[in-house]
């Protein structure tokens, strides 16, 4: 299974200045049927999504891979 990163970077031009609405939150998606990561940020704050297809990725390779993910984020916060 391969999986893509998609880096939207910094969506904070989305909420203008002095704006009466602002958005707080953004997460991003596909239609593609592929497996990937999305990620992005704003007001601050790192979004980032795993997107699978269900038809195309049995559930339990996407938990397996989001366990591993889940661990390497967790070894990289240990080491800061």
């Amino acid at each position: 299974m391969s999986c893509h990163l998609s880096n939207l970077g910094n969506a904070d031009a989305i909420n203008p200045p002095g704006a009466k609405v602002r958005l707080a939150e953004l997460w991003p998606m596909t239609i593609n049927p592929v497996f990937m990561l999305g990620a992005l940020s704003l007001n601050g704050r790192q979004f980032l999504t795993l997107i699978s297809q269900n038809d195309e990725i049995p559930p339990e390779a996407v938990a397996a891979f989001q366990a591993k993910l889940d661990r390497q984020f967790h070894s990289l916060m240990q080491a800061c």
